[in-house]
């Protein structure tokens, strides 16, 4: 795939699913496009990606594409201390609030995969409404990719989707079809409705649709393939659908994007939830942080204060000289990375290491932020190789190369960096929280609860004000409050 196909690819993906790809992924991108070539019926990609680029694609031709583009992992009762806050404390005060006239509760899981998360919500409701055939429920599922959504009106599952639940779950709500495979039971299948929505392109809220008035949203694991436009825009239509007091759900790791939004943050259960209050409660909310893009973002250089003093009148046989022109420095190369004047920045810096002026380590480093900002991740690392050879127990050095792999998808090798990072500076709370994030991401539960862990011990002995990341400006109180609904009771 040529470097305008990839281009025009990607921001297609993006126009139309919402699927946010970097250029590391190119050859990810080529293997899944190959086989959907196949799936349409075309002998070459290259024929098409012509076809998506020149004809529009119906509802059931966007879904089949999604199917070869995305993962449909998942599991019964998946992030359960989300769920346990629904089924104790959220759904028992909204029975209540509910009048005898009113009686009817609406619920969305949006990106439901196979099902597996629809059918926990309507087994939790069945167990909260004890005379639920009183009630008027309504669950709507929601994917955009179709093969899914037949696997989940089927219902049937085999024994890796109840990995986290036991015999006695299994038995109770389903029987079982075959040696390896159960079957959700009839009343709960009944009242689980599915249907296809693209979350980026459909418009909702909409009575066309039935998508509006919610009490409940769970839209978890889905935001994670969107770019923030994408996660934010779906974050706003979200608001528009719920109901004053609804809940909102996300995934531990896209609940830091939700925070940006109007819905109110809320700490349950040890998790992250959040609540279309009808109070305008100002909470003090923390700073949201990319993964990575924030290691690329040095420290604004403090400004030198000049003492003021009087200049004596030169004598009349004093000849004067007109003073040599200001040489651009690393507060000027600075103020172009910050206004997104990259190549400036670059000449200036590499003109400054060429002739020997200002800090050499703090002029690669911002060298290296600022190829990385361009997404030159070849010159930004040799940066960083040349930092780390300057001086090997810098720990920030380390910390910026495994941004840069981060950003790449090299994972093993930001890994390494990471530890190299924790072996210079043990308390480095933003390299244990960053290799929290990677082994989140890759299902290494246990890796990702013990670096969290540490981060969290060790900002918990900091004052709370303390910077602890310059570049945003972020403290140990707000790095904490981040990690905590990330961490499972012992």
């Amino acid at each position: 795939m040529g470097t305008s196909q990839f281009t025009h690819i990607r921001s297609y993906l993006l126009d139309n699913l919402g699927l946010y790809l970097k250029e590391s992924q190119e050859a990810e991108l080529s293997g899944k496009l190959k086989k959907a070539a196949a799936g349409f019926g075309y002998g070459s990609m290259d024929a098409f990606i012509d076809f998506l680029l020149t004809h529009p694609l119906s509802e059931e031709e966007t879904g089949k594409l999604a199917s070869f583009l995305t993962i449909g992992e998942t599991y019964f009762f998946r992030e359960n201390k989300a769920l346990d806050y629904l089924e104790r404390e959220f759904l028992p005060k909204l029975v209540n609030s509910k009048n005898s006239s009113s009686k009817k509760i609406r619920v969305w899981s949006a990106g439901c995969s196979t099902g597996e998360e629809p059918y926990s919500l309507a087994i939790i409701l069945s167990r909260v409404l004890h005379n639920i055939s009183e009630w008027d429920i309504r669950i709507l599922a929601t994917d955009i990719n179709p093969d899914f959504l037949a696997k989940a009106r089927e219902g049937i599952y085999s024994k890796w989707s109840f990995r986290k639940s036991d015999d006695e779950f299994r038995s109770r709500y389903f029987k079982q079809v075959s040696k390896q495979k159960f079957q959700i039971k009839e009343k709960y299948r009944k009242m689980v409705t599915f249907f296809p929505v693209n979350l980026i392109t459909d418009i909702y809220p909409s009575e066309n649709n039935d998508l509006q008035e919610f009490d409940i949203i769970f839209c978890r694991n889905v935001l994670i393939y969107f770019a923030k436009e994408g996660i934010m825009s779906v974050a706003k239509k979200m608001y528009d659908s719920i109901n004053k007091e609804g809940l909102f759900v996300v995934s531990p790791v896209e609940a830091v994007h939700i925070m940006e939004s109007d819905f109110q943050h809320l700490h349950a259960n040890g998790t992250s939830v959040f609540i279309k209050s009808s109070k305008k409660i100002k909470q003090t909310q923390p700073k949201t942080i990319s993964i990575t893009k924030q290691i690329f973002r040095p420290v604004k250089p403090k400004p030198v204060v000049v003492k003021k003093h009087t200049t004596p009148k030169p004598k009349p046989d004093t000849v004067s000289k007109k003073a040599k022109p200001e040489v651009p420095n690393y507060n000027t190369a600075w103020k172009f990375y910050r206004d997104g004047n990259h190549d400036e920045a670059i000449k200036i810096i590499q003109h400054s290491l060429s002739i020997g002026t200002g800090n050499r380590e703090e002029n690669l480093m911002l060298l290296a932020s600022v190829f990385a900002g361009k997404a030159d991740y070849h010159q930004a690392e040799q940066c960083c190789h040349d930092l780390i050879q300057i001086n090997k127990v810098n720990p920030e050095s380390h910390f910026l190369l495994a941004g840069i792999y981060m950003e790449q998808n090299r994972y093993e090798e930001a890994i390494s960096a990471l530890k190299k990072t924790l072996f210079l500076d043990s308390a480095h709370a933003p390299a244990h929280f960053f290799l929290g994030n990677i082994y989140q991401n890759s299902n290494n539960q246990k890796n990702a609860q013990r670096a969290y862990r540490n981060a969290y011990q060790i900002l918990s002995k900091l004052d709370a004000s303390q910077v602890v990341l310059k570049s945003e400006g972020i403290t140990a109180g707000n790095l904490a409050e981040m990690i905590f609904p990330m961490l499972e009771s012992k």
